[in-house]
């Protein structure tokens, strides 16, 4: 038996439901192959649905003559959440600090002293910790005029 599963905007639903008269149908919903933000209710197609060509061009067409089974095969799925990746960096490593300033860059290498879910920690004899987003690079600590004046830290990405 030939199946094909899709995955419809999650306005669907509600874009079904608000047609009552079988005239004033909505408009076709977009569709994806699989889960994910956005397109998150799972209709199985089955091979006598598929008769009828109700997905072309990226949307689904549904059937005029029957929107409640429609409805009825809707099944709510949660969109997948993107990847993480692994931070294998840990307390004691070795990290590139960059520092920016008056058009150049230089970089040193400097000892990771604590790792957080979203934060690395630097801690400098001369200064105190310093704390990076590990999702965008920058040093958080430069945000306050007192540490910048016009110069910031980065490090590299590791979320």
């Amino acid at each position: 038996m030939l199946e094909k599963v899709v995955y419809l905007a999650d306005r669907a639903k509600e874009q079904l439901e608000t047609s009552d008269d079988s005239r004033v149908w909505p408009k076709p919903i977009p569709y994806r192959n699989g889960p994910e933000k956005g397109f998150t209710y799972k209709l199985r197609l089955r091979e006598k649905e598929l008769e009828y060509e109700p997905l072309e061009g990226g949307y689904f067409h549904p059937d005029r003559s029957e929107p409640d089974t429609v409805l009825e095969l809707l099944e709510k799925v949660e969109a997948p959440n993107p990847k993480r990746k692994n931070v294998t960096i840990k307390p004691g490593d070795k990290i590139n600090v960059y520092l920016h300033g008056a058009g150049v860059t230089s970089h040193e290498e400097e000892t990771v002293a604590k790792v957080g879910k979203k934060y690395l920690f630097i801690e400098r004899e001369d200064e105190g910790p310093n704390k990076f987003d590990m999702t965008t690079g920058k040093c958080v600590n430069d945000h306050d005029p007192r540490y910048s004046f016009g110069f910031y830290r980065t490090i590299d990405k590791l979320l």
